[in-house]
């Protein structure tokens, strides 16, 4: 699906910028890299691992990273034709698929994520000669009064998860990211 992108006057809906988000899955090879991939409890599934990513990848494009969020978008002909999807997965399909992947998608969205960043950073992001600024910084999540397995005190002072994520670019375009637990260190010793 080919978009046109020209200013006007027209409302935009609030989840318009799924189309450029298409547009740049389109350059990847995700879908077929992920649809390759072979897991037990799904040998053959009706909707291919590459849509139930490309789904969950506009979801959490649109700020709504919840499962259950895909519903509304299941009647939506923009989402699925955004994203250049034949069908949009329900939102017992995402959990499940994704729950049995235990992470086999995760190097091949790692890399593809990598090859978008190396082709249009240069181009969306003020460089110098071919650098392009990268920004690495944890980010403790309160998690106060929860019951969450990991959570402990962090350095501001509540008790949470202590992520560190990657930006690329002065936009700070997400690179990678990993939730970790909390790491106390004990006097005079160092951690890496």
């Amino acid at each position: 699906m080919r978009f046109e992108i020209v200013q006007g006057n027209e409302q935009l809906s609030s989840h318009s910028g799924l189309a450029l988000v298409g547009a740049i899955l389109d350059r990847t090879n995700i879908r077929e890299r992920l649809d390759a991939v072979v897991l037990p409890e799904h040998p053959f599934p009706e909707i291919s691992h590459g849509e139930v990513a490309t789904a969950m990848i506009g979801l959490i494009g649109v700020g709504k990273p919840d499962f259950d969020a895909i519903e509304p978008f299941r009647k939506d002909p923009f989402f699925a034709q955004s994203l250049g999807l034949d069908s949009v997965p329900s939102s017992p399909t995402l959990r499940q698929r994704l729950d049995s992947a235990r992470g086999a998608f995760n190097d091949i969205i790692l890399e593809e994520s990598a090859g978008v960043v190396g082709r249009l950073a240069p181009v969306i992001t003020p460089c110098h000669g071919n650098l392009v600024a990268v920004d690495i910084d944890v980010s403790p999540f309160d998690n106060s009064k929860t019951k969450k397995e990991g959570v402990s005190w962090t350095y501001k002072k509540f008790d949470g998860y202590a992520p560190i994520l990657g930006y690329v670019g002065e936009e700070g375009y997400l690179a990678n990211l990993e939730l970790r637990e909390v790491t106390i260190a004990r006097k005079g010793q160092r951690i890496f």
